[in-house]
């Protein structure tokens, strides 16, 4: 029981993490710079952790299920794929990995042109 709450948990956080990750850029400026960190820190993450996020693995250690597969060998993404379902997308690997590399790049340039834009009086 404890382990499927903490599932709930680790899932929701997981998600709006994503969330904040894509919709981040549209934050007050003075909150743009959490977003700014965000993404390189998980994309160094991502490098160094064998091309896997710790809070899915932790979702699947919750869940009793074995560790999903490297996505550079497997080029899979339960965790996103999951998400997009939910709104109606039904995305294959490839596709995923393009909004990943490409939404999220230019979703941070935008935040960073923002952020580093001073504001006109």
């Amino acid at each position: 029981m404890i382990k499927k709450i903490l599932k709930i948990i680790v899932n929701t956080i997981h998600t709006l993490l994503v969330y904040f990750m894509f919709f981040g850029v549209f934050l007050p400026k003075k909150y743009l710079i959490y977003f700014i960190i965000i993404l390189p820190v998980v994309y160094i993450h991502w490098q160094f952790n064998n091309h896997k996020c710790f809070l899915t693995e932790l979702e699947y250690y919750l869940d009793n299920k074995p560790p999903p597969p490297t996505v550079d060998k497997q080029e899979t993404y339960p965790f996103l794929k999951d998400r997009f379902s939910e709104l109606g997308m039904n995305m294959t690997d490839q596709e995923i990995y393009y909004v990943i590399m490409y939404g999220y790049t230019i979703v941070w340039i935008i935040g960073m042109i923002r952020y580093f834009t001073p504001l006109k009086k």
